[in-house]
């Protein structure tokens, strides 16, 4: 069990235990929290409305979880990996039939790792360009729940975009004052090296609109993050109050074992640096397939990712889904 006890607006204690923690945003108030949650459900195949013979990774949920990105090379209309979207009636249906974005968003080239902003109405994701390295893009919707109306992308920012690297993996927060975004990222200047986690923040650009969605600054890897080695730190999923992470890593454990699988830190306030980061483990790790490409939902009580075929499913990689409960069950919006 974690408590986190909130005696001031900026004084924490925490304590930890076997359960793990769920942190609710109080907004400032100087009210006594002690949030806390079960362990992770054992994952279940989230079905074939997803899953298929070929390669599904890079899952990502709306903030109502009522529809699942994702990212696969099944064979479809524009050729290399598409982005597809699952949609199911309620939190307890099953995903239905996975639907192509179309050709706003997918192109001949390979199109992957998307995330949604908080209100759903912004779609990040990355793409390998003609240039030949990967940026990433982001598209707008006027409609949260249209799936299917995502308008042609822009660049993220003339920052990343114009390096000759590879940006993917993104994943966005709010800042606390709303003026703006906090920008998790994975980089590496060529597809034969490794992949690294790297933060940046966003402010939106009125003025280069039509060319960029805004201004990338303050670059930098996460380096209490990523791995001294030479194995990949990748696609970092952070919980909407900043101070919970997930990502994969194909490092060794404190056995030695080197198996890519996920990874989680933690820190006591959202502008805080992480702790070192600590396999996920059971039931989420998995003895038989790596698991990788996680994402949490907005809620903090679901996670998705892929794992490999030797843990069940149709084909390649398939895309699981977990559980946690709140035990004091807040509504945080």
């Amino acid at each position: 069990m974690c408590r986190i006890i909130r005696l001031l607006p900026l004084a924490f204690i925490v304590g930890c235990g076997a359960e793990g923690d769920v942190l609710v945003d109080y907004n400032g108030s100087v009210e006594l929290a002690m949030v806390k949650s079960s362990g992770w459900s054992e994952p279940v195949n989230v079905g074939p409305g997803v899953n298929s013979a070929f390669q599904e990774r890079s899952p990502a949920l709306s903030p109502d979880k009522l529809s699942l990105y994702f990212t696969s090379d099944r064979p479809g209309p524009f050729g290399g990996s598409d982005l597809y979207v699952s949609r199911r009636d309620c939190l307890e249906c099953p995903f239905g039939p996975a639907v192509n974005l179309g050709p706003n968003i997918n192109t001949a080239a390979n199109e992957g790792t998307a995330t949604l902003s908080r209100d759903g109405k912004l779609l990040f994701f990355a793409r390998l360009m003609p240039d030949g390295f990967e940026d990433i893009l982001v598209s707008e919707r006027a409609d949260k729940h249209d799936d299917l109306g995502w308008g042609p992308p822009n660049g993220l920012c003339s920052e990343l975009n114009d390096q000759a690297a590879h940006f993917n993996s993104p994943w966005v927060m709010e800042k606390p004052e709303k003026s703006g975004l906090n920008l998790y990222f994975s980089f590496r200047p060529t597809f034969a090296a490794r992949l690294q986690i790297f933060r940046a923040t966003v402010d939106e650009d009125d003025d280069d609109a039509s060319v960029n969605f805004g201004t990338c600054n303050n670059m930098e890897p996460a380096t209490e993050l990523n791995h001294v080695g030479t194995t990949n730190d990748d696609d970092a999923t952070i919980r909407k109050d900043g101070k919970e992470m997930f990502f994969w890593s194909g490092r060794p454990d404190a056995s030695g074992v080197s198996d890519p699988r996920l990874w989680t830190a933690t820190r006591s306030r959202n502008d805080g640096p992480w702790s070192a980061p600590v396999p996920v483990g059971a039931p989420i790790d998995s003895p038989v397939a790596p698991e990788l490409f996680p994402t949490l939902s907005w809620d903090a009580r679901t996670l998705v990712f892929s794992a490999g075929r030797l843990r069940g499913g149709s084909g390649l990689n398939d895309i699981w889904i977990a559980e946690r409960t709140p035990l004091d069950d807040d509504d945080d919006d």
